[in-house]
């Protein structure tokens, strides 16, 4: 039973190994200019997002340059996008994003008791892809890992135990941690 259940977590590991290559070898090639990796990472998110309602009223279309997007997006605190968020709740879309949230994740920190973050298809994308690097390094490092079974806690704990009831037209949190990870990786988590 427990060489199965080696088997079993070595084949899952290796497979998330693998599968993380490909963002592991884009991140090692933006290396070798994160400047050019990063404004690109910001064209593509003001190109996708600039017909938002936020994007509209900060003007992202007309946003040319890093500097520019710091002078019309000032840094604020969460209570400052509550409004926006609140529109989401009630079912408004492209808000801040423009493809559809699929959930709002819970979570908490030191200005707030919980914040709601819009999740969506572009942000599992890159919280993958963010992962990614960190999982084969983390294999590479420690081969033996591959052969072990792991413990991951993706979401927030519920500092009360109790249940968010919420109302809003978009789900709040994940039934279960492995969803953050999309159907491949969570089977392999499963």
């Amino acid at each position: 039973m427990l060489f199965r259940s080696m088997v079993k977590a070595a084949c899952a590991n290796s497979l998330w190994w693998l599968a993380s290559g490909p963002s592991w070898i884009a991140f090692k090639s933006a290396l070798d200019d994160p400047d050019a990796a990063q404004q690109a990472v910001l064209r593509s998110f003001i190109r996708r997002n600039s017909a938002t309602a936020f994007g509209r009223e900060h003007g992202l279309g007309r946003v040319q340059t890093p500097a520019e997007f710091a002078r019309r997006v000032p840094i604020r605190n969460y209570d400052e996008f509550r409004p926006w968020i609140n529109r989401i709740t009630q079912g408004e879309l492209r808000v801040l994003a423009s493809d559809p949230v699929r959930r709002l994740v819970p979570t908490s920190g030191s200005t707030t008791a919980r914040k709601l973050i819009p999740y969506t298809a572009s942000m599992h994308r890159e919280l993958n892809q963010a992962m990614s690097p960190w999982i084969v390094d983390l294999y590479r490092r420690h081969p033996q890992m591959l052969l072990g079974v792991s413990y991951w806690s993706i979401s927030p704990a519920a500092s009360d135990g109790v249940q968010i009831n919420e109302a809003s037209s978009v789900p709040i949190g994940f039934d279960d941690d492995a969803a953050y990870l999309g159907t491949f990786r969570k089977a392999l988590i499963n």
